[in-house]
């Protein structure tokens, strides 16, 4: 893509799909890491802080997971619209019980598994309000031009 200068715009190389893949798990991640945050008022306990680092790989590639499955992946950024809403809306809906089952599921010796539900609340709107957001800002970039 080019401007009336011939110059090509940074944005036209910036979303290819690696840095998609890229964007969406660094959204995801941030999104737990807030979540607790927010769970411990900006102090996470050393216990607490353990569990985190136990439970981020599998919040993370459940909700990754489920956002593939979903198809909220394979929508072109640029044309992202309300209509693919529902994707996310699903995605986050079944992430999110998956979460709680294996919660309410697991034993208490399995305590660093257990995502507090608090923090899994949290987590489901912050990961997929922030990857749905990226691609409405991607869009609304389109828009400007």
């Amino acid at each position: 893509m080019t401007n009336n200068n011939g110059t090509r715009f940074w944005w036209s190389r910036l979303l290819t799909r690696r840095l998609q893949f890229l964007l969406d798990t660094f959204v995801l991640l941030l999104a737990f890491v807030i979540s607790y945050l927010l769970r411990f008022d900006f102090f996470i306990p050393p216990d607490w802080a353990h569990n985190l680092l136990v439970q981020i790989p599998f919040v993370v590639l459940v909700q990754f997971a489920a956002l593939n499955l979903a198809g909220g992946r394979t929508f072109i950024w640029r044309y992202t619209g309300i209509a693919h809403l529902k994707a996310f809306l699903i995605a986050a809906g079944a992430s999110f019980l998956l979460i709680v089952a294996l919660r309410l599921g697991l034993p208490e010796q399995f305590q660093a598994w257990r995502v507090p539900l608090s923090v899994n609340i949290m987590d489901t709107l912050l990961a997929f309000g922030g990857a749905f957001g990226l691609r409405v800002l991607r869009r609304a970039s389109q828009a400007t031009r």
